[in-house]
């Protein structure tokens, strides 16, 4: 009984996959790709165009005419320079907050040995503590999104992978 639920349950899900089309960014030497499909959002800044980035939903993908098509303009794969990822600085973002994390503790420890010690407040401790902060803040807002410039070994295009229904007869 396991069996036939088993079996049945695989037939129902391999039954509901279909194939798609994709936008597919490729680095030279790795087998690591990032895939954007149709409804997905995608971050952009286009060639010779001094505007910045653009943020559009892929409304379709034209893999005939190799091009995108967002609900208000139709861009062709070409004319796009770079991509911006949502994915962050891994290290950047790591180092920025144990930086932002020694400055407050650095600060609270150097307050706290004031207040209840009676001393003087060590105004280098509390410098060197907002130090660390300022710095942690500004690493992780440098390092805050990764970008994927279109180069001669970064590349994007697009693919489909629609399977053909087989003849019956």
């Amino acid at each position: 009984m396991k069996n036939l639920v088993l079996i049945a349950i695989t037939l129902c899900l391999t039954a509901s996959i279909h194939a798609q089309i994709y936008l597919q960014l490729e680095k030279a030497g790795t087998l690591k790709t990032i895939r954007y499909s149709e409804g997905d959002v995608l971050i952009f800044r286009l060639k010779n165009d001094d505007k910045g980035w653009y943020e559009r939903i892929i409304l379709s993908l034209d893999v005939k005419r190799n091009r995108l098509i967002f609900p208000d303009v139709v861009i062709p794969i070409d004319s796009i320079e770079a991509i911006r990822l949502e994915r962050k600085a891994v290290a950047a973002q790591i180092i920025g907050t144990a930086l932002q994390a020694g400055g407050i503790n650095l600060m609270l420890f150097t307050g706290y040995d004031a207040i209840f010690h009676d001393r003087d407040v060590d105004w280098t401790s509390m410098g060197s503590g907002f130090l660390n902060i300022a710095i942690g803040t500004v690493l992780k807002r440098i390092f805050r999104h990764a970008v994927f410039r279109i180069s001669t070994r970064k590349r994007l295009r697009l693919l489909d992978l629609n399977f053909e229904e087989p003849i019956r007869t």
